[in-house]
């Protein structure tokens, strides 16, 4: 075949090999393919090295002899995603890949250093030969939105092959210029296409890499040379690290102590040895890699919030000893006075065994609380003082597990968790790693402002975003600070939780919070009145939800609130409730519930609209049913009177776009439109002149000449969501949204 040959609309039958002898400048336009379920159904090339040789794809399998050390592979699907092999063993010997769409077997079964599959792609590659491998990806294989979805980056991209018995982790490195959108990827060595022929991307657990030191420096006041993670550090003399000399290093010695300010950190590849201590401030660092050897000798000293009388602090330790005693050293600054009285612990079982309990031992892992007593300078409702606890102790290093209770149903099912390291941890790793766990996080929120109804509560975090206790609240993000503790659901009676160095970052180790997230598709409901409730809902849209329960991205109602806003999905109320892509068709059933003592008068008012809720293109309409009035969110809140002390049926949100002409729901409330048992009905407080009914699209397919209040006529078109507009006597127009079939 001459160089140069273009190729369309060639299928290669079963059995059947399309040999192109000389390949260079090929171009594979439409519809080539060959026999995907006949191995021996190929094209195949005498050499071919590198992707400017070959342009387009071939639907299947190809073949390449090899030329000097590389190899490239012109294949796809639906979308190319080419292969290339260079450093080949042997360019004799061919090679033969090919490139599917959709999830490999087993994606369940992998190495602990990895926590993702890809379960868009996959390359079948064979041949008796060896070579550093390269696969490319595209926008087609969907990896921006798993970044979005789990908190990963390109850099957390690699290659898994299968062994025969699970998705093994092959050491490689994402190519430069590489985005999460579309890039590559190679091995750092040669892989053997003997014995290992399936491929995929995959998303490794994010932990640093365990490597051997190659030198060493010392600090005598000032750095012989500059530390890294291959250079064992020696420090001589006292030493403050400030957010400005943070250094990494592989291997720690102390001959004199180390103090870590706020913000710093320390991270160590390996031991820490010698005599002397890290001291360390409440939002210092110091993290280390290698689950092998101690932690250092740590005093770490955690600082509150500020805190009235009675408030709950949720605390958890960073050292190994149980430290219970220590707990009365914790005071309000400038005062002298233990500030802590209760202490008490959550036991997760069901019946007379489980609840809060009093606290007979501190256990790294496990979270357990303390009670602000009344004394100066805590005297009453608006005094607030920070609290400082000081943590003497060894440090907590590698895996700490920890058993989850029995209860799996109700509230006891909820596990008191802390974070066992003197560093913050990702929630994102912990919640992926652990199957055990439910996929959100519930933080405890001292009471923010005084009023009659304001409450502490649980601020929540899951991958779809976070919910809060307050409307002066910030929002937690996905680190867990030093100390802390926090609640979860446990999904296995008596399972395991296990922290690990993975989840272990050199910063974030401020109490939890922020104020800002990463904008998604998404929109925050607040229920409010004038006694100072607040309850808030998360709505979030994402191609990795569904519209059941979803763990990592849907998260139960876990509040102390006396009245509540809450979604359902299926008989189960949600603070944070995801839902596949948006579809503007959608429906987001909304319950409300009080305590008889609550006044009935509440306000539902929408916070923060993000992505496409936040354009012009989509309306957010809360519909309640009991009084038929479409009241749109982006205009204003809406009031209402509560009778009920439950209503799990009165209120929905649904959408409209405005290209369809849902631009007056002011006046919805006037004309109420339904499509029931084919019927099309129409109540109106003035007369209707004429009623034209649009699909999706704007075409019209349905006009009634009306003349009344009240109108019944039949509808037979197909089941789907359709705009009526109703126009009324003085000339408005009332647009409604119908849905005919449900």
């Amino acid at each position: 075949m001459a160089q140069g040959a273009n190729f369309s609309n060639v299928r290669v039958g079963a059995g059947t090999e399309m040999h192109i002898k000389y390949a260079n400048n090929v171009a594979f336009g439409s519809n080539v393919a060959t026999d995907r379920a006949n191995t021996a159904s190929l094209v195949s090339f005498a050499s071919l090295a590198a992707s400017g040789n070959a342009s387009g794809f071939v639907n299947g399998r190809v073949k390449v002899s090899g030329n000097a050390n590389a190899i490239f592979f012109p294949i796809g699907q639906n979308n190319a995603s080419a292969v290339a092999l260079s450093s080949v063993s042997n360019p004799a010997q061919a090679v033969t890949a090919l490139y599917a769409n959709g999830p490999a077997a087993n994606r369940q079964l992998r190495d602990t250093q990895l926590f993702m599959v890809s379960a868009t792609e996959n390359w079948t590659i064979s041949g008796n030969n060896s070579a550093r491998l390269k696969l490319t990806w595209g926008a087609w294989s969907g990896y921006e939105e798993t970044g979005l979805a789990y908190g990963v980056g390109v850099g957390e991209i690699a290659i898994a092959a299968w062994d025969g018995a699970k998705w093994a982790y092959i050491p490689s490195a994402a190519d430069n210029g590489s985005t999460l959108v579309s890039g590559s990827i190679t091995s750092t060595s040669a892989v053997d296409f003997n014995s290992r022929t399936l491929f995929a991307i995959a998303f490794k657990n994010t932990c640093a890499e365990i490597v051997s030191p190659t030198g060493t420096v010392t600090y005598n006041g000032a750095w012989t040379g500059t530390p890294d993670r291959f250079m064992n550090a020696i420090i001589n003399t006292p030493m403050t690290v400030t957010s400005q000399n943070s250094f990494t290093a592989n291997s720690l010695t102390l001959n004199a102590d180390i103090t870590i300010e706020n913000g710093a950190y320390i991270d160590i590849v390996q031991a820490v040895q010698g005599t002397g201590k890290i001291i360390m401030a409440s939002e210092g660092s110091f993290v280390q890699r290698s689950s092998a050897g101690s932690g250092p000798k740590i005093e770490l000293t955690k600082t509150t919030r500020p805190l009235r009388k009675y408030d709950y602090a949720y605390w958890g330790t960073p050292i190994k000893e149980n430290f219970i005693a220590q707990i009365d050293n914790a005071k309000a600054t400038g005062y002298t006075t233990p500030a802590f009285y209760n202490k008490l612990k959550y036991v997760s079982e069901a019946g007379a065994t489980g609840s809060w309990q009093t606290l007979d031992a501190v256990v790294s892992g496990k979270g357990f609380i303390t009670q602000i007593k009344e004394q100066a300078p805590f005297i009453n409702e608006t005094a607030r003082a920070a609290v400082n606890f000081p943590i003497v102790g060894t440090a907590n290093n590698g895996d700490v597990s920890v058993t989850l209770g029995t209860a799996v149903t109700g509230a006891r099912s909820f596990n008191l968790l802390a974070n066992p390291y003197p560093s913050a941890i990702d929630a994102a790793v912990l919640l992926r790693n652990n199957a055990t766990l439910g996929g959100a996080i519930y933080l405890w929120t001292a009471k923010e402002f005084n009023s009659a109804a304001a409450t502490a509560d649980y601020a929540i975090w899951t991958m779809a975003g976070s919910v809060v206790t307050s409307p002066i609240a910030l929002q937690p993000t996905q680190y867990i600070a030093s100390g802390q503790a926090f609640m979860v659901k446990g999904l296995a009676a008596g399972g395991q939780a296990t922290f690990t160095n993975c989840m272990r970052v050199t910063g974030h180790n401020d109490n939890f919070f922020r104020n800002q997230e990463q904008p998604m598709d998404r929109y925050w409901l607040n229920l409010t009145n004038s006694a100072g409730i607040f309850s808030q809902i998360l709505v979030n849209y994402t191609d990795e939800a569904t519209y059941g329960d979803d763990r990592l991205y849907d998260a139960p109602r876990n509040s102390m609130s006396t009245a509540q806003l809450y979604s359902y999905i299926e008989t189960s109320k949600y603070a944070v409730n995801s839902r596949p892509e948006f579809e503007v068709a959608d429906i987001v059933p909304l319950g409300v519930s009080r305590t008889a003592a609550d006044a009935t008068d509440f306000t539902i008012a929408l916070h923060q609209p993000e992505g496409v809720f936040a354009t012009g293109d989509v309306e957010i309409f809360l519909h309640d049913k009991q009084l038929d009035v479409y009241h749109s969110l982006k205009q204003g809140s809406y009031s209402f009177t509560a009778t009920d002390l439950q209503n799990n049926s009165r209120f929905e949100v649904v959408y409209q776009s405005s290209s369809l002409g849902v631009d007056n729901p002011a006046v919805l409330a006037s004309a109420y439109m339904a499509i029931k048992g084919a019927q099309f009905k129409l109540n109106a407080s003035q007369t209707a002149s004429t009623v034209m009914i649009f699909d999706l699209t704007g075409r019209l397919v349905q006009q009634y000449q009306v003349d009344d209040r009240q109108y019944a006529a039949p509808f037979n078109h197909a089941d789907g969501v359709y705009i009526a507009k109703a126009k009324m006597e003085d000339g408005t127009i009332v647009t409604q949204k119908l849905i005919n079939g449900k």
